[in-house]
């Protein structure tokens, strides 16, 4: 049942992508005290990961955002089996992910699967400016530590379960509130992560 209710839980955050402490990433991220609100397009690497912590990666995920909150988003995946390694190259026609050293998977497929008719403006709310900044994610209790996905340095928030279990966002000023990286913990010891590989302004 456990097991269960965290696989509804993983679905529900990764659908929405909504949800060691480094002193570098914190004061790169004051070059600029707010960034611009973007559409964004990103890329993530879906998995999971057992108790004794072997990593099986499941899907590669792209995520369209077409607003500066995040209210307004289109998601869609594609399923890799349980690959044990997902390498990240480039050929003469791009970036692309080599699945187990066999199946290649276009990772420029982003904006093209997500962006047509998605054409509102970008519009800005109070919360979604100070989204934008780093003092707006340091002020959270539940900011736990800062890292780098993607290249961007980020500031991790984690929350508790009653069950026990525990979950992990990843924000970047720089893209705002949909997080680049998500991590959801299990009672049990299970895993299911999903971590941004690419990110595109639009």
């Amino acid at each position: 049942m456990r097991r269960a209710m965290f696989v509804v839980a993983c679905v529900a955050v990764m659908g929405l992508g909504l949800t060691a402490h480094s002193v570098s990433a914190y004061k790169a991220t004051q070059d600029v005290k707010q960034w611009p609100a973007r559409r964004v397009c990103i890329t993530y690497l879906n998995s999971v990961v057992g108790p004794q912590g072997r990593e099986a990666f499941t899907a590669i995920k792209w995520h369209y955002t077409d607003s500066a909150d995040a209210s307004q988003f289109k998601w869609t995946q594609k399923q890799i089996g349980r690959a044990s390694s997902v390498v990240l190259a480039r050929d003469g026609d791009g970036l692309f992910a080599e699945v187990d050293g066999k199946e290649k998977v276009r990772l420029s497929e982003c904006v093209a699967a997500l962006q047509l008719g998605s054409q509102s403006e970008v519009r800005e709310t109070e919360d979604s400016r100070r989204s934008h900044t780093a003092e707006y994610f340091l002020a959270s209790p539940t900011f736990t530590r800062t890292d780098t996905v993607a290249g961007f340095p980020v500031f991790v928030w984690r929350r508790y379960g009653d069950d026990g279990g525990w979950g992990e966002s990843s924000y970047s000023p720089q893209v705002g509130a949909t997080a680049l990286s998500m991590t959801l913990h299990a009672p049990d010891g299970f895993e299911s992560r999903s971590v941004a590989i690419k990110v595109e302004f639009l």
